[in-house]
């Protein structure tokens, strides 16, 4: 089936109900990861290891990497204290592997996510189901997006024991998943993955989960609340009264918020937003903050926080947000059955953290120098608030031309001859093209000058003068005068301002540099714009700007000519 990586439930190899001494049979002692051995070559190296020498045989002769979790033993002395059984992580170049079941490893392994930047995950597990919110499939696919890595999570499927839910999981999408909790069979499962997805165009960007909540004022009008006990940890709930409504439930300095449309409240069952801020002491200690939109087992508000398999009520909309401490947020979503919604039913909408400029200085005015200091991050990869790779060409692709009666005209920039065309209204959305780069915009000016006039302008080719370098640039500029002759010549101020405004273009590369520019050349400060979602330059604030020029600047390495001792178009 072509696979690569094969993982296999936690005690998958031989079961796990097993005493001390019946156990014993089929263990083997298992070196440390520094070791270098290849059971396959050396199988008696360390005693009898039929069961590592058969895997190691079968990932050797087949060229994949196998997941396989068993128990070890150790000889020892009588008179040695007792060992406490402990969880072991081995690295390869691309995978960080933990070696110990259930469910704790998750919370742990954030840690290990992010200081050792791992892309992928692999994790043998037999996971007990814990309704309402310790589902395996829910809360595995929850990881994987908010740790933004790969998960292939192999749990036990044991339906006695409350044990199922595998799945393949990607940063941005479920790729496969299984949950059967009605027969014995389990399922063999296939999915293709990228290797290193924080290169990838579609890699989510973090999130700041408490942005929006810390925003908005509680709904507190009339609410009653109630505790509730989830998993042994006692929540603070609140009930949700009728078919739509605002509601907020704070526990400790977590406040939950949710803003939801039923298409009919049945009477028959009752929904409760929960919030959680403690330290969780059953099987480990952890620190949490919950907030949980729930359905309860029956119309008894103590029966909130019972397991509950199934739900008629449906939501037309919901949002669910918190005044969470952490960036480290999974959010989940379980539909009726235990069955994971689909992400096209729903977004993670906090803010995109802020990238900024630390400091700069401009002066054009004086011959004095300025002394610049700032704090900056050694290892910014490695921070929650590393910004996403972006596709530029994503929305400029998905969008008709707006060239209703527009006209075009050549103009040159630094000795590259544009195409451009004049926005000639107060507001409109206007495309202008060369070669395969379209750019678009649509914009809103506070009320446009008459002694102003601006341009949209493409360009697409090779550049020659100081080097040769092939880019791709769209810009929306201020020409020096009224004339369009001037689009092309240096200017410094402009007062016409912009209310609102988008730039994008079908980029055939991801390397693009956004800038906005603003009168007296002065940057627009990060509050004022943003890379949207949706992939492409656009306003924020609602704040009038003077734009002078705001562009994207596209470097297509690949188009290069041929460099001496290089391959065509390539650097080696």
């Amino acid at each position: 089936m072509g696979a690569h990586i094969i993982v296999t439930p936690e005690d998958g190899i031989y079961g796990w109900v097993f005493t001390r001494d019946t156990i014993y049979p089929y263990l083997e002692d298992i070196p440390a990861p520094e070791v270098n051995w290849i059971p396959c070559r050396g199988p008696k190296q360390f005693g009898n290891t039929p069961v590592q020498e058969r895997l190691s045989c079968l990932a050797k002769d087949n060229s994949v990497y196998i997941m396989a979790n068993i128990r070890a033993k150790k000889s020892c002395n009588a008179s040695e204290p007792q060992r406490p059984p402990t969880a072991v992580t081995s690295t390869t170049p691309m995978w960080c592997l933990p070696l110990r079941g259930g469910w704790w490893p998750l919370p742990s392994a954030v840690v290990l996510v992010v200081e050792f930047q791992v892309d992928s995950v692999l994790y043998p597990t037999a996971w007990y189901n814990t309704l309402p919110l310790l589902s395996a499939a829910p809360f595995h696919s929850a990881w994987a997006r908010a740790m933004r890595v790969n998960l292939l999570a192999a749990n036990t499927h044991n339906t006695s024991m409350h044990m199922t839910g595998s799945g393949i999981y990607a940063p941005e999408e479920v790729k496969v998943y299984h949950y059967d909790m009605e027969t014995s069979s389990g399922q063999l499962m296939l999915a293709e993955l990228k290797s290193r997805p924080p290169l990838e165009p579609t890699f989510p960007p973090a999130v700041d989960w408490s942005a929006y909540a810390r925003s908005v004022k509680p709904f507190t009008s009339g609410q009653s609340h109630f505790p509730g006990m989830i998993y042994f940890d006692e929540f603070t709930f609140t009930e949700l009264k009728g078919d739509a409504g605002n509601y907020t439930v704070c526990h400790k300095d977590l406040c939950c918020h949710i803003t939801y449309k039923m298409s009919e409240k049945r009477g028959d069952e009752v929904f409760a937003l929960g919030a959680f801020d403690g330290l969780h002491t059953v099987e480990g200690q952890y620190y949490l903050q919950i907030c949980t939109l729930l359905k309860c087992q029956t119309t008894d508000l103590r029966s909130c926080g019972e397991p509950v398999g199934s739900a008629f009520t449906k939501f037309e909309e919901f949002s669910l947000s918190g005044t969470f401490g952490t960036s480290y947020v999974f959010p989940q979503i379980v539909l009726s059955g235990s069955q994971l919604a689909p992400e096209r039913h729903y977004e993670g909408v906090g803010s995109m953290p802020r990238k900024e400029v630390k400091v700069y200085h401009y002066d054009m005015e004086t011959s004095g120098g300025q002394l610049m200091l700032a704090e900056l991050k050694s290892r910014p990869r490695l921070e929650p608030t590393y910004p996403a790779a972006v596709d530029w060409s994503a929305y400029a692709r998905s969008i008709q031309p707006f060239t209703s009666g527009q006209s075009h005209f050549p103009g040159m920039i630094y000795f590259d001859e544009f195409t451009f065309t004049e926005l000639k209204g107060d507001a409109g959305n206007y495309t202008v093209c060369q070669k395969d780069l379209c750019c678009h915009t649509i914009y809103k000016m506070s009320e446009k000058r008459g002694d102003e006039v601006f341009t949209l302008g493409s360009f697409d080719r090779l550049h020659t003068v100081e080097g040769q370098y092939y880019l791709q640039i769209c810009t929306l500029l201020k020409c020096q005068t009224t004339d369009l002759r001037s689009c092309e010549e240096l200017v410094g101020s402009a007062f016409t301002k912009f209310e609102e405004f988008s730039l994008s273009g079908t980029f055939g590369k991801s390397y693009v540099f956004p800038q906005v520019v603003l009168s007296g050349s002065q940057l627009a400060p990060e509050r004022h714009y943003e890379v949207s979602r949706d992939r492409y330059l656009r306003s924020r604030s609602g704040v009038p700007l003077p734009v002078l020029v705001m562009a994207l600047y596209g470097r297509v390495s690949e188009k290069d000519p041929p460099r001496l001792g290089k391959g065509l178009g390539k650097l080696q």
